[in-house]
């Protein structure tokens, strides 16, 4: 090929490098973070992450292998970065990483290490902070389900008198409600990952957040309870030989699910509609 053709081809290649076309490799472009005359910064990956970072450097002098060079320099502090980098998929650090490899091509390959041992520390905190803050969140959880749950299983041994014989609601409230934490503690731990972390938002609140999450799963509880009770909702349970257990286990079910709850109110609501209609 002649040099005109070969310059031909490189600025051709370029070219593709754009937003939603294909790249010289087949991928397609999500975004372009720096696009020069001889290298070019983009991303294949349509969250914009720093694993769908690609860098593309072809100068015009076949000879000039400095900006090439620059870059390898880099490449281990980089490979490290993607190596965390499923941690926090914001795309503002793939911004970051994109511009310290620029840094590099442009002749500082030292403040681009900088930068990314920066990024990556950045990421390795905000990693900590949100699986600290989530186990201080069930640790809320924990701490008012075991108190509920030692209560009732006090009195489910022990069958105080006073409590089971002459307040024998309160002592099926104390059951339902240790059950409904039990099951609140199953849901949070099957999604504990969807638990959302605010950065800087400190322990206390997190704390807080999971004790009123206990909170939320002992009134359903109870509201399950009283619904059984009065027999607007589940009446059959109250026809069981040994109702308490049917309790118990919607009393768990009200603090699993999420729906159980807002489904029976607005099924007693459309009753109560139908009812004043006729």
């Amino acid at each position: 090929m002649t040099p005109e053709e070969i310059e031909a081809k490189r600025q051709e290649n370029f070219d593709m490098i754009a937003i939603g076309k294909k790249d010289p490799n087949g991928n397609t472009v999500y975004g372009v973070y720096t696009k020069g005359d001889e290298f070019a910064i983009y991303s294949t990956d349509s969250l914009n992450t720093i694993k769908g970072i690609r860098v593309r450097i072809d100068t015009k002098d076949p000879n000039d292998d400095e900006p090439i060079m620059n870059f390898q320099s880099i490449k281990g502090e980089f490979d490290k970065l993607k190596h965390v980098s499923d941690r926090c998929t914001d795309p503002s650090y793939a911004a970051r990483a994109a511009h310290a490899i620029s840094v590099a091509i442009y002749g500082d390959p030292e403040e681009a290490k900088r930068i990314l041992q920066e990024i990556y520390k950045n990421i390795e905190d905000s990693y900590k902070e949100r699986v600290i803050g989530k186990l201080i969140y069930m640790s809320g959880t924990f701490l008012l389900a075991f108190i509920v749950c030692s209560l009732s299983l006090y009195l489910y041994l022990c069958q105080p008198p006073f409590i089971v014989q002459d307040r024998t609601i309160f002592y099926e409230l104390v059951l339902t409600a240790a059950m409904s934490t039990l099951g609140g503690i199953i849901s949070i731990s099957k999604n504990i990952n969807s638990i959302s972390v605010d950065k800087g938002l400190g322990k206390i609140p997190y704390f807080i957040y999971g004790i009123e999450r206990s909170i939320f799963s002992i009134v359903g509880g109870v509201f399950v309870y009283f619904l059984i009770g009065s027999n607007l909702l589940f009446g059959f349970i109250s026809d069981l030989d040994n109702s308490i257990y049917g309790i118990l286990v919607f009393g768990f079910l009200a603090g699993f699910s999420e729906t159980l709850v807002p489904n029976a109110l607005s099924n007693i609501e459309e009753r109560a509609n139908n009812e004043s209609n006729k």
